[in-house]
């Protein structure tokens, strides 16, 4: 029996929902730094993402030499291990056993990267 996918909240999700997934700054890939540089990116829940650095959004820090483009779309620095989340917008859902385990597939606001994660990594707005 499976339930309907809800986001962390509860809250029940809808294909063509805002979401924003939260987690980490896992590694970063490449020393070209600038918004479309690869970075990997765990949720929550502990799924593991692969997006560009423009995809996410984390709080204001300071550069780290060398790698003084290394930002956020919104100019922020950024560096492995640091919160952050990803904005996005729901394609497809599949429902869970439990409402936070249901499989959300997103496409990311930033570089339109299709990525999957659990439901429960999410909060969302209609």
């Amino acid at each position: 029996m499976s339930n309907p996918a809800t986001n962390y909240q509860g809250g029940t999700l809808h294909v063509a929902d805002q979401v924003t997934i939260h987690g980490l700054c896992s590694s970063i890939v490449g020393t070209a730094p600038s918004v479309n540089e690869t970075v990997t990116f765990t949720s929550i829940l502990g799924d593991v993402v692969t997006v560009q650095g423009g995809d996410l959004s984390t709080p204001d820090g300071p550069y780290i030499a060398p790698y003084y483009g290394r930002g956020t779309a919104s100019g922020n620095a950024y560096q492995a291990t640091d919160q952050a989340t990803i904005n996005g917008v729901v394609l497809s859902i599949t429902n869970g056993p439990m409402g936070y385990n249901g499989t959300i597939t997103v496409k990311t606001d930033f570089s339109g990267t299709v990525i999957t994660v659990l439901s429960g990594s999410v909060d969302s707005r209609g």
